[in-house]
């Protein structure tokens, strides 16, 4: 694969892809093989690391679980960064997002530098890659669906905190929930709940019956269409409902602690997204 391949306009995607079949050339070549030993530095609250990177090498990285930013101090560097391949010279600080692998080729005898952000003084250089860098996307997905679960349940997990974490505004959220295109009708009246203005906000969803912990109290979703259960359910940090995906891609509303006749049935919308939404595994396995 030639540098002009890498630096030819592509989307975030499909550059991935070219750098891990990039990768899967460059370890066929047992011959070719340059060892690199990076240079660690410390201070308080701060961790870098170093390479120098010989003219003519070309490298790939691993991908990075946080933002960073990165310093070209010596050389000329053809680097893959937020803004695509570019080609650069020293001195240049270049900012990195989370989720970024990077594939670099030296023009001239070049030095990199890593800096991130360091909190726990860790010095461990096992545990500083553990801390900063995965070999997969998937395992970067794990990692950012921990740290999002994690910034929610040590926060006060009000309807707000679950805009802030999915990074979502009000009115959008607005927007979203009174989308007409993606609601079905179907009848709840045999599955005992019913649609009335909540004193939450607007309507929401009430039992005509009892439920028991663990019962399922309706279809909430249904392929990629909302029902009024899933149209109307409120928000509630202490919630007696959660939303759950089930082997046919439904979406169901269970019940999570007894609920009364009469009472209003409350989820967390955060649970709900985190349940209910298939992952990047997924969708490679085709559900």
């Amino acid at each position: 694969m030639q540098l002009a391949e890498l630096e030819a306009q592509t989307s975030k995607e499909e550059m991935r892809e070219k750098i891990f079949a990039l990768e899967s050339e460059m370890k066929k070549d047992t011959v070719n093989i340059i060892h690199i030993e990076p240079k660690h530095y410390f201070a308080n609250g701060l961790y870098a690391r170093e390479i120098a990177i010989p003219k003519g090498v070309l490298l790939t990285g691993l991908i990075h679980k946080t933002e960073h930013l990165c310093v070209l101090s010596k050389g000329k560097v053809s680097v893959y960064t937020d803004e695509g391949m570019q080609t650069l010279e020293s001195s240049t600080v270049v900012h990195s997002t989370a989720g970024m692998k990077r594939v670099l080729f030296a023009h001239e005898d070049s030095i990199w530098i890593n800096f991130h952000h360091n909190p726990t003084n860790e010095t461990d250089l096992e545990k500083i890659e553990q801390l900063y860098v995965v070999d997969s996307f998937e395992k970067l997905e794990l990692f950012q669906s921990e740290s999002l679960r994690n910034k929610y349940i040590n926060s006060s997990r009000s309807f707000q905190d679950v805009l802030d974490c999915l990074g979502v505004t009000a009115e959008q959220a607005q927007e979203i929930s009174e989308n007409k295109e993606d609601q079905i009708e179907y009848s709840h009246d045999v599955d005992g709940v019913e649609v009335l203005d909540s004193s939450i906000h607007g309507k929401g969803v009430f039992a005509k019956k009892a439920f028991l912990k663990g019962e399922k109290i309706s279809l909430a979703r249904i392929g990629n269409l909302r029902t009024a259960v899933g149209r109307y359910c409120n928000h509630s940090s202490q919630a007696n409902a959660e939303m759950t995906m089930n082997t046919n891609g439904y979406v169901a509303l269970i019940c999570s602690s007894d609920i009364l006749s009469g009472d209003e049935i409350l989820t967390d919308y955060y649970f709900n997204y985190e349940n209910s939404r298939p992952t990047s595994l997924d969708k490679k396995r085709g559900s």
